[in-house]
């Protein structure tokens, strides 16, 4: 059902990604999209001080979506789940920094609040995303410490955690003119 303005969606393929040579073929990169295969159209490459960054924000986050989706009628498992990051996006800085986690330079502080443009691969935003990835992993260690030893929690479910509660917040986000997040 449509609200008139916009058109429906076309039919689900009923082959989906079958006729790609499966999921797993996509994912790999076994199969190319877009003349490129898979995982470097959606591996997030930046260079700060002379190093290449590699964030998997994308890549990860679909692993994580096809789990979730799957992994309890075995359709597609990940067996080494708890080795994923947090998917570095603008939301979960917003969340760790009102939970006081970690805080901005006064500068960035006020780069953020004035709604002015991070630009992508500048310092700024990588450490924004990597701060990220590393306080949401130290975040999951000490909310382990206080859980069972069978209800640990892994990181995607902290990230999934903070960007469904954290998203409407008052607390301006980053702005970056990206693709990747």
């Amino acid at each position: 059902m449509t609200d008139g303005r916009s058109p429906a969606p076309p039919p689900l393929d009923p082959k989906g990604p079958r006729r790609h040579g499966g999921v797993r073929a996509i994912v790999t990169g076994q199969v190319g999209l877009d003349k490129k295969p898979f995982l470097q159209q959606v591996v997030d490459l930046a260079r700060a001080n002379g190093r290449e960054v590699k964030l998997f924000k994308l890549a990860q986050l679909g692993l994580w979506l096809l789990h979730s989706a799957f992994y309890r009628s075995g359709g597609f498992r990940l067996e080494d789940i708890s080795r994923m990051t947090a998917f570095a996006d603008y939301i979960l800085p917003v969340a760790l920094r009102l939970m006081g986690i970690f805080t901005y330079s006064p500068a960035l502080s006020e780069a953020v609040e004035q709604r002015h443009l991070i630009p992508r691969d500048s310092t700024q935003e990588i450490e924004i995303r990597a701060h990220t990835l590393y306080a949401t992993a130290l975040l999951t260690e000490e909310i382990n410490k206080l859980r069972p030893a069978d209800r640990k929690v892994i990181i995607p479910q902290i990230d999934a955690r903070l960007w469904t509660h954290y998203h409407a917040t008052f607390l301006p986000h980053h702005l970056t003119r990206t693709i990747m997040y």
